[in-house]
């Protein structure tokens, strides 16, 4: 994927943190286990984290669903994609994941072009973890802002 430098400048990965930027500019990294999904809403991409905070940024979700990987999360319609991490269930027609700040469930419609695709990795997902119980979504969060070098007061 090449980015350019308008992405790179709001979205950045390095090992499992992500690098954004909120409305003000003030720049944020986010620890991949702090996102919960992310939807498309035109142009902008709306980051959901597990502490119910939104950062809205100019960016694709193919974008976001390469830069991340396959093995983090899923794209289940072509304006959804969601953790693994947080997938507690699915229905012919429907994925829910957990919200862990409020114990709510949060149920996503599946797209009819995503749904043979989506069933099959979470499928796999779910024996995976099944297999392997210590597949768990993180309870910390710590979202904490990074001051430019010039201006730490």
């Amino acid at each position: 994927m090449r980015e350019s430098h308008e992405q790179q400048d709001f979205i950045r990965q390095t090992s499992n943190v992500i690098y954004v930027r909120d409305k003000a500019y003030q720049l944020y990294h986010l620890s991949v286990s702090q996102i919960l999904y992310w939807q498309q809403d035109r142009s902008i991409c709306n980051i959901f984290t597990t502490d119910g905070r939104c950062f809205r940024r100019n960016c694709s979700l193919s974008d976001i669903a390469e830069l991340l990987g396959d093995k983090v999360c899923l794209r289940i319609s072509r304006n959804t994609v969601i953790m693994y991490a947080y997938a507690i269930s699915f229905t012919e027609d429907t994925v829910c994941i957990s919200e862990s700040s409020s114990n709510r469930t949060l149920s996503f419609p599946l797209s009819n072009a995503f749904k043979e695709d989506v069933h099959l990795k979470l499928n796999r997902y779910f024996e995976m973890k099944d297999k392997n119980s210590s597949v768990e979504p993180t309870s910390s969060l710590v979202i904490t802002p990074i001051l430019p070098s010039g201006n730490i007061r």
